[in-house]
């Protein structure tokens, strides 16, 4: 039987924040993908809105 871990330190706002952005950008990136059909304008918005948010990540 494993032994009960201690529970985990809860995130800092700037940690979960920094996470949030991540996870932004990490999304943008996925609708950047060539090989999803459909939409190409939207691929193109999330391409724009990708420099953004990961220069912003950035210079946090």
């Amino acid at each position: 039987m494993l032994p009960e871990l201690p529970p985990l330190p809860a995130l800092t706002r700037a940690e979960a924040e920094l996470i949030d952005r991540y996870l932004e950008v990490v999304d943008m990136v996925g609708r950047v993908n060539p090989a999803r059909r459909g939409d190409t304008y939207g691929g193109l918005r999330a391409a724009q809105a990708l420099v953004s948010r990961a220069t912003a990540l950035r210079t946090r």
